[in-house]
Parts: C-alpha cells; sequence; structure tokens
C-alpha cells in the first residue's frame, strides 16, 4: 500500500492582523538564523500530553479545552501590531496535536518549530495520571495496522506497538446486564442483524468490496465511494440489511455514530459510517493512557532531535501572510508578545475555522466556501476514579445500551464506558473514562457554564452507580470525577461533503507554501486520519524544501 491510501481500514491491512506584506518587505533580509531574544520554553514534563502532577484532591472545574484565551482572539481583542520577523526557519507547524506531532516527526530533520496554543501539547490525545495510572482525555485507541503499512511502520518505528495491548472491542450493557459478542452472537436477534453482521465482516476482512477508503489515494475507487458519500449510513444500512432495522440494532449504531462522530446515522455519510464500523470489526490497540500516550511518545522523540525551543507551548498563531519570501507566522506567545518567523513552508495542524481566521482576506472563495460546510460538535469526557482494582482486567469498552427502546436525541447521553486501566492490568486502582457526546449543533453551549459542569458531573455520578456493580467494582470507592471538555473534536462527516468535492478544496495547498493537515481535511474524527494526512503531506513539504 502506498503512502496516498492509508486509512482507518488501510491502517489494519483566528483572528487576521491585516496585509503584511508592506511592513514586512523591508526587513526581510536582516533576520537572524537563532530564536527570538527570550523565547520562552518549558521543560518536557510541563508541555507533555499527560499531566501526571496534577494531585489527589477533589476536582471543581474542566480540564480538556481552555476556551478563554481562544475565544477572546477569535473575538477580535488583540489589537498590536504584529512585529517584523526575528528568526526564520525552514518549516512551522501550527499546532500540536496529533497531525502536528506526526508531521513534525516526519520532517525532523527540517527541524520545524512546533507552536501549539495549549499550555501542553496532544491536541485532542492528552491524559493525566493519578497514583501511578495513566489516563485519556479523550481519544483512547485507534485500530491496530498491519505491521507492513505506512502507519505500522511509523508506529513501530516510534516504539508504540511495544506498549499497546489489544482489544476485541465487543462488550455491552443491556438492560442493567452485561453482555458480549453483540455481532457475534450464535442466536441473531433478526435477520437484519445477521446480514449487516456479514457486511461489516467481510469489509474488513476484504471479502467484500469496495471498502470506501478515506482518505482516497489514487488506487481506490473514487466514484464508488463519493456515491456512497452522497447516502446516508442509516438508509445505506436499510438496503443492505433489506428492511428496517430492529430496534436494539439500531440503537447500537445510533449511540455508536454518536460515540464516534458526534452525529446521527442519519445525517452521516455512508462512505464515513462504513469506514469506521468494519474497522472496528478488527482489534483495538490500547496504550496506557490511550492516545496521550503516542502523543507522548512522539514528543520525547522530537525533544531528543529538535532545539528545545522549537517546541512552543502557549503560543497561539494568529497570522498567516504568504510574502515572496516564504511564510510569515505570527503568535502570541506565553506572555502574549506577538512575534514572527519567516518559514520556507508552514502546515496548518489546526481545525478549519481557525485555518479561515489565520488566512484572513488572503483566502480563496473556493476554500472559504468549503470550510463553511463543515460543523463540529461537542462532546465530554468523565474519568471516574476508584480506589479498588478491576477483578477482570479482559474487558475494555463497555458500549451503553441502555434497554430496546428508540434512541432520543433530546441532550446526548453517555454512550460507553472505557476501562483506562486495560493496559495496566496490575494496578491498583481502577479509573473508568465516560463519554458523553453532544450530538446536536450548539452542544457545546453546555460546557461554557458552571451549571452545566454540575449538570455533567450528577451525569456520570448517576451513570457509574449503574454501571461499576456490573463490573464488580464498588461505588463507595470513588474519589473523584473528573471532567474534560471539548468544544470541536467532532467534525461532522455529514453526507455529501466528499461527493462534492469538499475535502479536496481543504486539503490543497495554499499559494505552493502553506499545506494543511488535520483530520477534518476529510471530516473524519480518527487518529488514523490525521495521520494518514501527516504521512500524504510531509512529503510534498519536503520536496518543496529542496527548492525553497
Amino acid at each position: 500500500m502506498n503512502s496516498t491510501s492509508i486509512t482507518r481500514r488501510g491502517a489494519v491491512k483566528l483572528l487576521t492582523l491585516g496585509p503584511l506584506s508592506v511592513y514586512l518587505s523591508a526587513c526581510m533580509r536582516r533576520i537572524p538564523q537563532d530564536k527570538c531574544p527570550e523565547t520562552i520554553t518549558g521543560d518536557l514534563t510541563s508541555i507533555s500530553p499527560i499531566n501526571r502532577a496534577v494531585g489527589d484532591g477533589p476536582s471543581s472545574k474542566y480540564l480538556g479545552d481552555d476556551v478563554e484565551r481562544a475565544h477572546s482572539l477569535l473575538l477580535g481583542r488583540v489589537h498590536s501590531s504584529p512585529p517584523s520577523p526575528c528568526e526564520r526557519t525552514s518549516v512551522v507547524v501550527i499546532g500540536g496535536g496529533m497531525s502536528g506531532l506526526i508531521t513534525g516527526y516526519l520532517l525532523r530533520d527540517k527541524a520545524p518549530i512546533i507552536l501549539e496554543h495549549a499550555p501542553r501539547f496532544g491536541g485532542n490525545s492528552k491524559g493525566e495520571g493519578w497514583r501511578g495510572v495513566d489516563y485519556s482525555l479523550a481519544a483512547a485507541y485507534f485500530i491496530k495496522p498491519e505491521a507492513d503499512s505506512p502507519m505500522g511502520s511509523l508506529l513501530s518505528e516510534l516504539g508504540v506497538d511495544k506498549e499497546w495491548r489489544l482489544s476485541g472491542n465487543d462488550s455491552f450493557e443491556l438492560d442493567g446486564s452485561l453482555h458480549t459478542g453483540f455481532w457475534h452472537k450464535k442466536e441473531a436477534p433478526s435477520r437484519q442483524h445477521e446480514k449487516l453482521r456479514r457486511y461489516f465482516s467481510g469489509l474488513q476482512d476484504g471479502t467484500i468490496t469496495p471498502y470506501p477508503d478515506i482518505p482516497i489515494g489514487p488506487d481506490d475507487d473514487a466514484v464508488a465511494i463519493a456515491q456512497l458519500d452522497s447516502i446516508s449510513f442509516y438508509d445505506h444500512l436499510k438496503a443492505v440489511a433489506g428492511a428496517d432495522l430492529d430496534p436494539l440494532t439500531e440503537k447500537v449504531i445510533e449511540y455508536y455514530c454518536w460515540s464516534s462522530f458526534g452525529a446521527s446515522a442519519r445525517e452521516l455519510s455512508a462512505a464515513a459510517g462504513v469506514n469506521f464500523y468494519a474497522a472496528e470489526f478488527g482489534d483495538l490497540a490500547v496504550l496506557p493512557g490511550g492516545n496521550s500516550r503516542c502523543a507522548e511518545i512522539l514528543l520525547e522523540k522530537l525533544h531528543q532531535t529538535l532545539p528545545a525551543h522549537h517546541l512552543r507551548a502557549s503560543s497561539t498563531v494568529v497570522n498567516l501572510t504568504r510574502t515572496g519570501e516564504g511564510v510569515v507566522v505570527t503568535y502570541l506567545d506565553g506572555e502574549n508578545r506577538s512575534r514572527s518567523i519567516l518559514a520556507d513552508a508552514a502546515v496548518v495542524a489546526c481545525p478549519k475555522f481557525v485555518a479561515a481566521r489565520l488566512l484572513g482576506d488572503a483566502i480563496e472563495p473556493e476554500r472559504a466556501a468549503a470550510i463553511k460546510r463543515l460543523r463540529y460538535r461537542a462532546a465530554a469526557v468523565g474519568n471516574v476514579l476508584i480506589d479498588a482494582p478491576m477483578k477482570s482486567d479482559a474487558l475494555y469498552d463497555l458500549f451503553l445500551v441502555g434497554d430496546s427502546t428508540p434512541a432520543s436525541r433530546s441532550r446526548g447521553r453517555v454512550t460507553d464506558a472505557i476501562c483506562a486501566t486495560f493496559s495496566s492490568p496490575d494496578a491498583d486502582q481502577t479509573v473508568l473514562t465516560l463519554y458523553h457526546p453532544l450530538p446536536f449543533d450548539n452542544g457545546r453551549e453546555l460546557l461554557f457554564s458552571d451549571q452545566g459542569y454540575r449538570e455533567l458531573k450528577g451525569t456520570f455520578r448517576k451513570v457509574a452507580d449503574e454501571v461499576l456493580p456490573l463490573l464488580k467494582l464498588p461505588t463507595d470507592k470513588i474519589t473523584d470525577i473528573r471532567i474534560a471538555r471539548w468544544g470541536h473534536p467532532f467534525p461532522v462527516a455529514e453526507r455529501g461533503l466528499i461527493a462534492d468535492g469538499v475535502p479536496y478544496e481543504l486539503r490543497k495547498p495554499f499559494k505552493e507554501r502553506v499545506f494543511f493537515v488535520h483530520q477534518d481535511n476529510w471530516a473524519l474524527p480518527a487518529f488514523e486520519t490525521a495521520a494518514s494526512e501527516a504521512l500524504i503531506t510531509a512529503p510534498l513539504v519536503r520536496e518543496l524544501l529542496k527548492h525553497a
């Protein structure tokens, strides 16, 4: 498989400061090659994706997204003029989440400067530690890649494959009882269920084709994928089953779509839904701390290779300007001082609504229109800290179905519970991670208030009290529930985006020197999307730098 066809399954087989060109033209040739004076950088521990210095006391505020600074910039509260560039470099990577870290790693010999808005790197792949146990604040797993695939080679090179533990991800709660094997029961609950089981299994093992590979590579059937993208996941599954789905199967699929996409199966692209769901029939790769451990490994590797001041947390980019000399990147550091870097190339590894702000009036109409097509959904994650060990280390992801009544969207719900200590089976404590997607527009408003925090804490406690007895864990040993909020983790993979060519407009380079690497290139919220786009784009940047 070539590097342009690395998919979820293939891996398994803000503010415009105004035009700067006139202002910068007189000082381009006086730029020093070293760092900006007084550039503040933290030690590796302080900027790591995993915060192990949280302490043992009770929490009283949100973790995850820190919205105040970002929102103040989006509202245009920065008025200072941009400075002239004080350093020059080959590549600036904007965003220190998974896509930015992988891109930086692949281009590490070019000594990229990586600018991350948050105080810690990792993006949605952040974690914490509690009494020696690491757990995820958001992204928790990825699909095990084939060893000889580009993804498999990358993870092997990083040593990630030596730390993961594999899970079949096939447990669910129904009517207050614990069950296993929803898709592999000897007696299927309905004929439609059995048809879908064979369909997904066949797609995963390659006996049914075509599989909708996303990102779409040159060897993929782009026409067939676009056709699949033009209908909803729900309607496609009805066609495969040959009838309406039974209530239980429909509810399981709906909750999966909420949990993985932040969207309903009725609004979701069939191409995206099939791409994700069939891949889940393979093995899940689970690291201690979830995907935050992978982000930490990447940061450690970069720290070993790059100058220390090239890893800059608390650095919020506010403007990108293409000049005759290259790309000028202006950002605010942790002290809110404005700085500029002149780079031969820039990689934008942040959401597209932020990218639109950075490009400002220079953005092309086609790209601006494509970005407006994207919608983002929110989620909350509750980590239940339990001062007792798991009796069994076999269970990883417990899907919370409830009963067989139809799903209600109202304000969303907790869809699944992940045993965060799955990769640390000898731990004396247990952390249960509860996922609460908000699968509707404007759901993030719940995450802005103290009332919303209290409401979520109550919801997570209620669910924990119901789930812990199923896992033979004592509810009176809960020491805390820590809540992480995520305002925009789900770009909605709604039907028609691929068919209308939106991803191609989103990911095309801007004026030859600005590249876009992020999961929302394809509106597909997964580790595999971020890594695939990095693996595809890094060689393009490298080729450009040969001639820069």
